[in-house]
C-alpha cells in the first residue's frame, strides 16, 4: 500500500517473475470494500505512570549545621521526559530545593537538605509531591552537645617523691572557640600541687599539665 499514491493505490517491489499483464486488471478491479477493518489508526503500547513510593532521609537525627541526604523513589522507571516531583520543609531550621528530577528510566534521585544551628530540638517533616500524591519523613535537628570532660589520666601514677608526673585531661569533643578551662584539685595538696586550672585551646581535644610532688 503506497504511502504517496492515490487511495487504493497498490505498489509491489520490481521482480522480473511479475506478470504485469496480469497484476495490473487484477489490482485494478480491487475496491475499499474487498478489505476489512481490523484497527483504526496507530495505538502505542502504553506504559503505566509510576507513582511516587517513600521519601528517604539519611541521617533522619542531625545537629544543626550539618547536612544530610534526601532520597526520592517511584515504583517504577521515569518517563522519557523525566519525573519532577516539588519538595518542601515544614522543619524552620531545614531546608531542601523546591523540586528535583528524577531521570529518565530511573527511579530515585537524592537532593540535599542543609539546617541551621538551633538552640532545642527542632523536628519536622520533609514532604515529597508527584502527580498528586505526597509522601513525608520526620527530620529531627538537635542543638550541638557541648564538650564535655571525658577522661584524667596520670603518667606515670606512681612515682618517688620529689619527681614529676604529667597528668592530661581530655574532653568528648574538641574545644570549642575560645577553649575550654578545666578546673584540677589535689586532695593531698601537700605531697602532690597542680595548676588550679589547664587550658584546653580551641579545636583541641586534650592537654597536658604538670604535677610536682
Amino acid at each position: 500500500v503506497a504511502d504517496n499514491g492515490s487511495d487504493m493505490y497498490i505498489t509491489g517491489t520490481y521482480d522480473t517473475r511479475w506478470n504485469n499483464d496480469i497484476l495490473n486488471p487484477a489490482f485494478a478491479n480491487v475496491s475499499a470494500s474487498d478489505f476489512e477493518v481490523i484497527q483504526l489508526g496507530y495505538n502505542p503500547a502504553q506504559t503505566s505512570q509510576p507513582n511516587l513510593n517513600s521519601v528517604g532521609l539519611n541521617p533522619s537525627i542531625i545537629t544543626g549545621g550539618q547536612s544530610a541526604t534526601g532520597t526520592v523513589n517511584l515504583t517504577g522507571p521515569a518517563p522519557s521526559a523525566g519525573a519532577l516531583v516539588s519538595l518542601s520543609s515544614a522543619n524552620p531550621a531545614a531546608s531542601v530545593p523546591s523540586s528535583i528530577t528524577i531521570p529518565a528510566n530511573s527511579s530515585s534521585a537524592s537532593f540535599t537538605i542543609t539546617t541551621t544551628t538551633v538552640t532545642t530540638t527542632t523536628a519536622g517533616n520533609i514532604t515529597a509531591t508527584y502527580s498528586g500524591a505526597s509522601k513525608s519523613a520526620t527530620l529531627t535537628v538537635n542543638p550541638p552537645v557541648p564538650a564535655a570532660l571525658s577522661s584524667l589520666t596520670l603518667s606515670p601514677s606512681t612515682i618517688v617523691g620529689g619527681s614529676t608526673a604529667t597528668g592530661t585531661v581530655t574532653l568528648t569533643k574538641a574545644a570549642p572557640a575560645g577553649g575550654i578551662e578545666v578546673n584540677l584539685t589535689s586532695s593531698n595538696s601537700t605531697r602532690a600541687k597542680v595548676p588550679a586550672t589547664v587550658l584546653i585551646p580551641a579545636g583541641a581535644l586534650s592537654q597536658v599539665f604538670n604535677i610536682t610532688t
